[in-house]
């Protein structure tokens, strides 16, 4: 069986917003963007989410969503149980971290994926913005055992590094890659690094939880409240890690993805056209509220299509 994990928050929730600038206030972060409201927005990005995963993907077993204290207005208990949603609250994956409470950190809410309880021995974890806009299979995702990541890695060695990115510059459009950012004090030895599309993010829990709980890592990663760069990427680490010592595979990408900075006017019938393509299943649309309005709109349009469809 396959889980699926999604962590999720309405920035605009009174108490929560209250809550986060106190602390804001209180604490101070290296990250120029760790207050930027974009990161807690709510557009409504969760309900087409949720609905797309039971439409293409209904192998998946359980949706874990991961809130602090919340629940989708649209996800009332009838609709949950209808979609197979089990909320987890924040206070369940901090467990014997309470200290680190609350928190307003995605990179540090992802260092504790595996805490979820009972959660499948394979999962895939999605941020609330990315879309399975076709049918998939375990397949896509899974080798047997081997979690099958989009993206393309680096080397090591320098000369191979540059060669790679020159030939990942041609392959890919570079837009929507997560990039790497590990300390050098994680002790761990990578052959190859990776950068990876904001796409559904598959993971071995034993592999993930060895990794995080291993020298502490869980709590050096979890004491900012707000991202900072001092943190290292958990899925980045995992996938780079695992690539290093064979027990993850790296495939092409097959993504869209949409972001206010080179997207700056959504044209539905491309976009349209461009999903229609047989090599995308997937789609991420960042920074939704950063679109213009006519935009916006239109992303819309295209998700409540792409649903009732």
């Amino acid at each position: 069986m396959v889980d699926a994990v999604i962590a999720w928050v309405d920035g605009a929730d009174p108490v929560h917003r209250d809550k986060r600038e106190k602390y804001a206030n209180q604490e101070s972060t290296h990250q120029s963007d760790a207050y930027a409201a974009t990161r807690f927005s709510d557009n409504g990005e969760l309900r087409f989410c949720i609905t797309l995963i039971r439409k293409h993907a209904p192998w998946i077993g359980r949706i874990f969503l991961i809130t602090d204290a919340q629940r989708p207005k649209w996800l009332d208990p009838a609709k949950q149980s209808e979609l197979g949603v089990t909320i987890v609250d924040h206070k369940v994956i901090f467990r014997g971290h309470e200290d680190a409470l609350p928190i307003f950190n995605s990179i540090s809410i992802e260092t504790v994926l595996h805490r979820v309880p009972n959660i499948a021995e394979r999962f895939l974890y999605f941020n609330d913005d990315f879309f399975i806009v076709k049918p998939v299979s375990e397949s896509d995702y899974f080798e047997g055992s081997t979690p099958l990541v989009r993206g393309f890695y680096f080397s090591k060695n320098k000369l191979m590094r540059e060669l790679h990115r020159l030939v990942a510059r041609k392959k890919f459009k570079m837009r929507g890659m997560v990039g790497t950012r590990f300390r050098q004090e994680d002790g761990i030895q990578l052959s190859r690094r990776v950068k990876i599309c904001h796409t559904p993010h598959p993971i071995v829990r034993r592999d993930y939880e060895n990794l995080m709980e291993d020298r502490d890592r869980v709590r050096r990663n979890i004491k900012f409240r707000f991202r900072d760069q001092s943190q290292f990427g958990p899925i980045p680490l995992y996938v780079s890690n695992g690539l290093s010592n064979g027990t993850v595979r790296v495939v092409r990408r097959d993504d869209l993805y949409l972001d206010p900075v080179d997207c700056k006017d959504i044209d539905r019938s491309d976009v349209i056209l461009q999903l229609k393509k047989e090599c995308i299943r997937h789609m991420c649309v960042q920074s939704w509220d950063d679109f213009d309005d006519r935009s916006q709109i239109a992303i819309r349009e295209i998700l409540e299509e792409l649903v009732s469809a």
